[in-house]
């Protein structure tokens, strides 16, 4: 358990993602019920439209297609193979997509709480991740229905339904797709998990803002202030100085003569 709490705080020095929250029954109860309701209204108007719109759509499609761009030479270095006879190198290049789709995100979020104050970006990023969670669910779920216009990473040319995305060749290529709609479930649940986390955290953050300013000012002087006593405080500063020898005092300015003795 300590070493799980190392690997915890390695990530989140700062202890600032919703791990560190202070949660209450009621408030667990609560999560959850959001994350269900998420998860079964995914396809209603309004939730689509939260996770799955041009603002979001943009930067995770050319994000997407970057990966495959920037996967493909090195693997056919490697010795990727596609059609029939495709191997592991080339399912890389095809899972790399949704692979550096969603990890981005991710990456700027262990970014976020590795600064202090981070937990400001926590919202949105996790809102972000959200978004790449429900587009590779949809993508998944569709690889045997193959129902969806599929866009090509030239940005200009588009297939229509019925041809073969990534997934239907990463999950044939692994004997798994049979499992599309399963998979795509699991990724739905965890796309509802982090939309509900990111609103959780907004809200979170919010109320709580003086608190974690006090945790801020703490963080910043972590010399512990020593209290004075009521002697120190009253004494006189000036008590350890010598004051210069005064002038009127004769005694000062004796200098003692030894007298010299003389040859009588």
């Amino acid at each position: 358990m300590k070493s799980i709490k190392n690997i915890i705080l390695m990530f989140d020095p700062y202890k600032q993602s919703f791990l560190f929250f202070k949660y209450t029954w009621l408030t667990v109860v609560f999560i959850c019920a959001a994350v269900w309701l998420v998860y079964v209204f995914r396809d209603s108007g309004f939730i689509n439209g939260v996770l799955y719109n041009p603002i979001v759509y943009l930067p995770n499609f050319l994000i997407h297609e970057f990966s495959h761009r920037f996967a493909g030479p090195v693997m056919m270095i490697l010795g990727a193979q596609y059609g029939d006879a495709m191997n592991f190198q080339a399912v890389l290049v095809i899972i790399a997509g949704n692979a550096g789709e969603t990890l981005v995100p991710v990456f700027l979020f262990f970014c976020a709480l590795r600064l202090k104050g981070g937990r400001m970006l926590m919202p949105p990023l996790l809102y972000w991740i959200s978004t790449t969670w429900y587009d590779v669910a949809r993508y998944v779920s569709d690889a045997r229905a193959m129902t969806f216009h599929l866009a090509s990473s030239d940005m200009v040319s588009d297939s229509k339904p019925g041809t073969k995305g990534d997934w239907w060749y990463i999950l044939d290529y692994f004997d798994a797709l049979e499992y599309d709609i399963l998979i795509g479930h699991v990724f739905y649940f965890i796309a509802a998990f982090c939309l509900v986390m990111a609103i959780f955290s907004a809200w979170y953050i919010f109320t709580h803002l003086e608190e974690f300013a006090l945790e801020g000012k703490k963080n910043i002087n972590k010399t512990p202030v020593k209290m004075q006593t009521y002697e120190e405080l009253t004494k006189d500063p000036f008590s350890n100085i010598v004051p210069p020898p005064s002038q009127t005092d004769n005694s000062m300015h004796v200098i003692k003569i030894k007298p010299k003795n003389e040859d009588l």
